[in-house]
């Protein structure tokens, strides 16, 4: 699990999404290179950092009832998350560019070719 913050320049570009679709919701890449938006990339970071990859919550997601209540809740805070206080990183000093390590992983797993060694 690797947390970036959507402002990470070059990181747009390496997962093949657009500022608007970063800025828009929390997004994840998984394993295999399928891409999880909002309540969905929340869920599976859930597991992934607290339950150890046992996939409770995104079990839990998968019921109709609950997935449509985990979305509605999602989408409550994104609109706000403004009001919880605190400050986002990237207000405190701009984030580095997207190293090299970063950039093939996201490549290997969206199956794209490897980056070309700077080297």
């Amino acid at each position: 699990m690797c947390w970036l913050p959507s402002q990470k320049p070059g990181l747009a570009e390496a997962v093949g999404l657009s500022r608007d679709q970063l800025d828009a919701a929390a997004w994840a890449v998984t394993v295999d290179g399928g891409r999880l938006r909002g309540a969905g990339a929340m869920t599976s970071a859930f597991d992934a950092v607290l339950l150890r990859d046992l996939p409770v919550a995104r079990g839990l997601y998968r019921v109709p009832l609950l997935h449509s209540a985990i979305d509605a809740g999602y989408a409550l805070f994104a609109r706000h998350r403004g009001r919880f206080g605190g400050q986002a990183a990237c207000a405190l000093r701009a984030p580095m560019p997207l190293d090299e390590a970063t950039r093939a992983e996201l490549a290997h797993r969206l199956g794209d070719p490897p980056p070309p060694d700077p080297r």
